[in-house]
């Protein structure tokens, strides 16, 4: 009977998972807004490419007005590669409508979102069986359905990351990590980690690609648009707290608890977050001990690759100025590198950590995960309990 049981965990596990992000993917292209200036993430994408191919120099219009509101705006806010993969889908967006070609992206980044999940988990060790119930776990959470009912692109960004991996140590990893920074630059901490990790070409290539697959584009867009967003936009999108209920980071939670004042999209945009005084210094001081122990741990002994890359990405939720809910797809990397700890406590820890990501009614909740997981590796990485346990797929049992 166990061994019956085994043998179709990992089947059944495939199908539910894929089953749940095909409905998903299925449900958000069926209920996508029809005005073409609805709000939908996949909609400003693709409004800036539109805008890109009329009008280079306009592409960040938008992000400059959004430089004066409190509240998120329909604007492009990233560097330009992030809007290539949308050129392609303006001839459809003419031909077909909007809805159709940012239901083509949903496809897109739904796969990717599918693939990175599982190259993470391949990566750290797990059997076809346990990543398929991997698989499961962050089709269920709440970070995945709200990457794919809002119409993002962070599953194009961890598939970047995690596709570093399969060249780690070797300077064509850099190529992925620069892509994926230049992509959307969420996750800027791992430009660092190969120094850290005494990895000099990779870092050497991940800056250099990150910053020539963005400096193509300044021919189109002009020198003085690629300055102010250089100068103004960038730093807006890394260090401004975005004024809305959504936006759940450290920053807002601790205005919540210590300031008295929610954040909400009344909140005049002169209103500093957090407020108080005494919130502000917590809210540096966790800042600089998250960069000092993940610094500590990324270059312990022992660590491998694919544990200090799960490392960095788990910095996000605690760096991040503005947080959105699907950020903590970047949590996920490290609930998976745990599953695989020979610790049992870290185990535990980690499939708890990842269950309450599927927790969808109060985004809230998620701020659990993250104490739980980032104990786990701490208490795992002690010593050599990280060493690396698989090194390819191909040992994985």
């Amino acid at each position: 009977m166990a061994e019956a049981i085994r043998r179709w965990t990992g089947p059944a596990a495939w199908t539910a998972a894929l089953a749940v992000l095909a409905y998903t993917a299925l449900h958000h292209m069926l209920t996508m807004p029809v005005a073409a200036h609805a709000w939908n993430d996949t909609y400003v994408y693709l409004e800036a490419a539109q805008r890109f191919l009329a009008h280079p120099a306009h592409l960040y219009d938008g992000a400059l007005a959004q430089l004066h509101r409190a509240t998120a705006q329909n604007a492009f806010l990233y560097p330009p590669l992030g809007i290539l993969p949308f050129l392609a889908l303006v001839p459809l967006q003419h031909a077909a409508g909007m809805p159709l070609a940012a239901g083509v992206w949903t496809v897109v980044d739904t796969v990717a979102l599918a693939a990175a999940v599982v190259l993470f988990s391949r990566r750290a060790g797990c059997s076809w069986a346990l990543s398929g119930v991997v698989l499961l776990i962050a089709a269920l959470s709440l970070p995945a359905q709200w990457e794919i009912n809002s119409g993002q692109v962070d599953g194009v960004e961890l598939l970047l990351l995690a596709l570093s991996l399969r060249h780690a140590e070797r300077a064509v990893s850099g190529v992925w990590l620069g892509l994926a920074v230049a992509f959307k630059p969420i996750a800027v901490v791992v430009l660092l980690l190969p120094l850290l990790r005494r990895q000099p070409q990779v870092a050497a290539v991940a800056c250099g690609v990150a910053l020539a697959v963005n400096a193509v584009w300044i021919p189109f867009l002009g020198l003085p648009v690629a300055s102010e967003y250089l100068t103004r936009v960038l730093p807006f999108t890394m260090f401004s707290v975005v004024h809305d209920p959504n936006n759940i980071s450290l920053a807002t939670r601790l205005q919540d608890i210590l300031g008295g004042v929610q954040v909400t999209k009344r909140t005049p945009a002169g209103f500093a977050v957090p407020h108080p005084v005494d919130a502000l210094a917590l809210l540096w001081t966790i800042r600089v001990l998250t960069l000092a122990v993940w610094a500590r741990t990324v270059t312990r002994h022992g660590v491998d690759d694919v544990t200090a890359l799960a490392v960095t990405l788990a910095t996000v939720p605690l760096l991040a100025a503005t947080l959105w809910p699907h950020y903590f797809l970047f949590l996920l990397p490290l609930g998976i590198v745990l599953i695989r700890s020979p610790l049992v406590a870290a185990r535990i820890a980690a499939w708890a950590g990842l269950t309450l990501t599927v927790y969808r009614w109060r985004s809230e909740v998620l701020w659990v995960s993250v104490p739980v997981l980032w104990c786990a590796a701490l208490a795992a990485t002690q010593g050599e309990r990280m060493s690396a346990r698989i090194a390819t797929p191909a040992h994985a049992h």
